[in-house]
């Protein structure tokens, strides 16, 4: 059963201003109730649930047939205006803005929708990597750009900040039921050339990487600027999601450290805990690389994915490496004991996320069917119960280890699944082009399945939708 509800505030990239990057998150297992939402950016935010609330008020009022589900419908609103429910959702349901990076598309109705934070109990958390606190306390609630609402530097006290640990496995709490863990990453360079500022640039990754190492911390070298990708965790099913903010491809980046992000999702794919990655492709595949800023498009995307696979084909093998012996003792056991296999083996290839179910303003409600990788084909046949003749006993006995490593290569090569199968991408943050005749959506789209099949990597996209809800 899904873990998450996804509800897509602002599902773009700009350059128009009502459909930017927002999302609202809650754990299925945990009622609506005070600080049970988590906003995960909020480039547009109290605009946006006000938008949502009207738009199934209108559809549930001129629908002839069942009234569609709204994605707050669950959450028992006292009020009969929309404006006023949305006021009660950042002020009452909302726990914490989970921020990937400063940029004002991220953040901008963060600072607006701060002005309705009167008369609340608790104060409503900002929760980022230091550098992005800094760059908000500094720049944006600093009684010049926007008054001061914060705890800190004299501020009326309205909001608080978190830092959160970079690149810590620890989980940090940040709703009900919600758990979180942060990586720094790279969202491209400024243009001026000075010494560095918020970003690790002289970060060396591990050796197994395949990345040389990124560019010195020193004078007259570009500022790198930080992003940050979040691995979201539902207590109670341990499964999670992963977000990501603005993001460049690793093979153009100065400071790359996708490739350790990526190792992190590996081990949680192979786990069977990771069931959905929401991550950035803001151009198509016509968009050069000087011309990035920062983002991806579809090439870089699918090469990003790529280097996960490989990270989960590599862990699943070695997985297999130590399980085999396990199992072909447990199957020669029982087989000169019974003749037959009454051991189990656990599924290595566990499937990443059985279902997602996916409710759109436009078409409601809409479902998803993701497939998803079995368990270890058992043989049909018994084990013969007569004993073999001395000989041939000899010969089936594995004297040395080449007997156990024939026997574990047949046993990871077979049926072997798509090494991400199960795994939803939900691509967000998609610049429009502002042109007659084009879908930039669409186009990213079939850009993105076109390449995976040559790929074959295994995952389903799904374009995020400004005003649907997505359980996970």
């Amino acid at each position: 059963s899904p873990a998450f509800q996804v509800i897509i505030l602002g599902s773009g990239g700009g350059p128009c201003e009502d459909n930017v990057s927002g999302h609202i998150l809650r754990s299925t297992s945990t009622a609506w109730k005070p600080n049970s939402l988590l906003a995960v950016d909020a480039g547009t935010h109290l605009s946006a649930i006000v938008n949502i609330l009207d738009t199934y008020k209108a559809a549930e009022s001129n629908s002839p047939g069942p009234a569609p589900i709204c994605p707050f419908s669950e959450a028992a609103l006292p009020h009969k205006n929309s404006r006023a429910n949305a006021a009660h959702i950042l002020r009452e349901l909302l726990s914490t803005f989970l921020i990937t990076h400063s940029h004002l598309d991220h953040i901008s109705g963060l600072a607006i929708s701060s002005a309705a934070l009167n008369n609340i109990k608790k104060k409503k958390r900002i929760a980022a990597l230091p550098h992005t606190i800094t760059a908000i306390r500094k720049h944006i609630f600093n009684d010049s750009i926007w008054p001061n609402l914060s705890d800190e530097d004299g501020g009326v006290g309205l909001v608080t900040y978190m830092r959160l640990p970079e690149a810590a496995y620890d989980y940090i709490w940040v709703a009900e039921g919600l758990s979180v863990q942060a990586w720094p990453v790279s969202h491209g360079h400024c243009m001026k050339k000075h010494s560095h500022r918020g970003s690790n640039a002289g970060l060396r990754l591990s050796v197994s990487s395949n990345h040389s190492p990124a560019a010195s911390d020193s004078p007259g070298t570009p500022c790198v600027f930080d992003s940050s990708t979040y691995f979201i965790k539902d207590e109670v099913t341990q499964c999670e999601v992963m977000m990501w903010g603005d993001v460049e491809p690793d093979s153009i980046s100065l400071s790359p450290r996708n490739f350790e992000v990526w190792n992190a999702a590996a081990k949680k794919i192979v786990e069977g805990k990771l069931r959905a990655v929401f991550i950035e492709c803001s151009f198509d595949n016509c968009q050069p690389d000087e011309y990035l800023f920062g983002h991806l498009n579809p090439k870089h995307l699918i090469d990003e994915l790529a280097t996960l696979a490989k990270r989960v084909v590599l862990l699943r093998e070695e997985a297999a490496d130590e399980e085999f012996p396990k199992l072909y003792s447990c199957l020669m056991e029982d087989h000169v004991s019974t003749g037959e296999h009454h051991g189990s083996c656990r599924n290595i290839d566990a499937a990443v996320s059985p279902k997602c179910i996916a409710l759109d303003a436009e078409d409601f409600p809409s479902e998803i069917s993701l497939s998803q990788s079995g368990p270890i084909n058992k043989p049909e046949e018994s084990i013969p119960k007569e004993e073999p003749e001395p000989s041939k006993r000899e010969e089936s006995a594995p004297t040395n280890g080449n007997s156990t490593r024939k026997h574990s290569e047949a046993f990871k090569s077979s049926s072997p699944p798509l090494p991400l199968a199960g795994l939803l991408i939900v691509v967000i943050h998609v610049k429009d082009t502002l042109e007659d005749g084009v879908n930039s959506r669409e186009g990213i789209y079939q850009n993105l399945v076109k390449l995976e099949s040559e790929q074959r990597l295994g995952c389903k996209f799904l374009m995020a939708q400004k005003g649907a809800t997505i359980f996970i």
